[in-house]
């Protein structure tokens, strides 16, 4: 909330990322060309995945179409990930596989053919945790900006926040790989963030 933000420093003020890169080439620090921190930064480069197969036994599942049939094995639904296109090893199809759905408790993946099947596509998205740090209006909806994933540009849709840190978000046009645990960043047009909430 404002409360929090109003005691937050940011190191680098209103230097983009360009110009601090600039900054280091110019004072010849080792890291000026460095690749950008991307997945899981604590992890360097060992795939999540793999991370997690330290902490969770594989277990197989099926893989199945939308329509139930199973198509192939998995090793766990905890390893995959909504909108996932590599990992999943079954051929045989004219475009790729996509995780379109997972269910933890019956250990499925949900897979769709082709990046543009509607399957991958939601116009709507439940959201929980919500917290503000700008002015919005309660049980109203109101036009915004908004970001379900990391580096998204940001899309139009209507947000309606209800009196219990919950919210319904409706996409002017659907978006794929809506996720359930991904954060929803609320901004204005302008791109002012307004705060932001968790999918569920």
């Amino acid at each position: 909330t404002q409360k929090e933000l109003k005691h937050c420093l940011f190191p680098l003020g209103n230097i983009t990322k360009p110009e601090v890169r600039a900054l280091a080439k110019k004072y010849d620090l080792v890291t000026a060309a460095k690749k950008d921190s991307q997945g899981i930064c604590f992890l360097g480069k060992v795939p999540a995945a793999d991370f997690l197969k330290q902490y969770i036994p594989v277990h197989a599942g099926a893989v199945i179409t939308s329509h139930g049939t199973r198509i192939g094995t998995h090793d766990g639904a905890e390893f995959y990930t909504i909108g996932q296109r590599h990992g999943l090893k079954i051929g045989g199809y004219t475009e790729p596989l996509y995780v379109a759905d997972k269910n933890i408790t019956e250990n499925t993946v949900t897979v769709a053919e082709g990046k543009r099947n509607p399957e991958l596509y939601q116009a709507e998205a439940a959201i929980k945790n919500i917290n503000i740090i700008g002015k919005i209006s309660i049980n109203k909806p109101i036009a915004i900006h908004t970001r379900i994933r990391y580096r998204q540009p940001l899309v139009k849709a209507l947000l309606t926040i209800q009196k219990n840190k919950t919210a319904q978000l409706t996409f002017i046009n659907p978006q794929k790989a809506v996720a359930i645990g991904q954060s929803a960043v609320f901004y204005t047009k302008k791109g002012e963030m307004l705060g932001g909430g968790i999918i569920h």
